[in-house]
């Protein structure tokens, strides 16, 4: 596993964490999945899947990694508008 990060840490983004727990190539090994879907988390959020595995490493490099900051940081979908006529 990477040498655990220094603090402060950014855990206000999907960038930020994923850069703590080492960048693309130990999340994608640690989880089984490709590049693409790690990148596509950087603006996406983390699904519901992963969560648990995330929360593992964090731990594991001593990160204060929690479901509620993990979630947090996931973008929420915005709300569409749709005007009737």
């Amino acid at each position: 596993m990477n040498k655990p990060p220094s603090a402060p840490y950014d855990l206000t983004t999907p960038r930020g964490i994923l850069k703590v727990l080492g960048g693309t190539s130990p999340v994608m090994a640690r989880l089984g999945v490709g590049a693409s879907a790690v990148s596509n988390w950087r603006s996406s959020g983390f699904p519901p899947s992963v969560e648990g595995d995330l929360l593992l490493m964090a731990a594991e490099l001593g990160v204060p990694l929690t479901i509620t900051v993990l979630r947090a940081a996931t973008p929420q979908p915005r709300a569409t508008i749709i005007r009737s006529e």
